[in-house]
């Protein structure tokens, strides 16, 4: 036990990497290997770490605790509830051997944010001040234990976090990569009509579309403009609807729309 409370950080990071492992196991084993893993620069809206399964996004909070671990809660960011499929995975494990399981999961399914928890008790620091008072974390909220959702095994997790009814259901109705391939060419092409010299990453598209309301921004510099898009449509119907323009050219306005049949000019002149 005195290693668990000497290299706790050790054992954290550890469980972290067993943990990820074996998604990867698990996605190689179901003839997939999609999961693409990162993660994020600062630790700072809740989350340990970005996995991506068919253009689905999880924004995963990592929580651990041996299995006789007493612990009643668990302390959530509400920036966590800001992503689009927000969860947290409570790792339990041997406190011999590391092996994983069961696990404890808070969260909905893929493509749908995080429970509410705004209304949970706000959490205060483990330690106290100079004046013995735990002051509170206005970010974070204890979430209890009987609110998650205990799964067996990494394969409900992986299930849990990437429903595959849900993904394949998606899959036949949204072809992301098309979408996503005729928003690169039209930026590449109206890069080309400005005379740019543009090495900007293209944006990736992922599931959900964005709706016109919160119409997804991507400028690029010398432009003194950009592109601003967004998905219309269901099913096979699913189009994205692209508009670009420069400030400081007159009627340099251009709406675009990528579909089935490819991409089209529908509007040109604005701006």
């Amino acid at each position: 036990m005195d290693q668990h409370f000497r290299f706790s950080s050790f054992r954290e990071k550890l469980v972290e990497h067993l943990f990820v492992g074996e998604l990867l196991r698990t996605s190689w084993l179901r003839g997939e290997c999609s999961l693409e893993v990162a993660k994020p620069e600062v630790d700072s809206r809740g989350y340990d770490v970005i996995i991506e399964r068919s253009g689905v996004v999880r924004h995963i909070q990592l929580k651990t605790s041996h299995r006789e671990a007493a612990a009643s809660s668990q302390k959530i960011h509400l920036g966590l509830a800001q992503k689009p499929s927000g969860c947290v995975v409570w790792i339990q494990f041997d406190n011999e051997t590391l092996e994983l399981g069961p696990f404890l999961f808070f969260g909905n399914d893929a493509g749908q944010p995080l429970p509410p928890i705004l209304d949970f008790k706000i959490a205060k620091h483990t330690k106290g001040n100079a004046s013995g008072i735990k002051a509170a974390r206005p970010d974070l909220r204890n979430v209890p234990k009987s609110r998650f959702r205990k799964l067996a095994s990494i394969a409900e997790v992986f299930d849990a976090l990437f429903s595959a009814s849900a993904i394949d259901a998606q899959d036949q109705r949204v072809d992301l990569s098309r979408l996503q391939a005729g928003l690169h060419k039209t930026i590449r092409r109206r890069i080309d009509e400005f005379k740019l010299e543009s090495a900007v990453p293209l944006p990736r598209l992922t599931f959900p579309l964005p709706t016109r309301a919160d119409a997804t921004w991507f400028p690029v510099p010398g432009m003194y403009g950009g592109f601003s898009y967004w998905g219309e449509g269901q099913g096979d119907d699913t189009r994205l609807v692209i508009e670009s323009w420069s400030r400081v050219l007159g009627g340099s306005g251009q709406r675009h729309e990528v579909a089935r049949e490819g991409v089209r000019l529908i509007e040109e002149g604005f701006v």
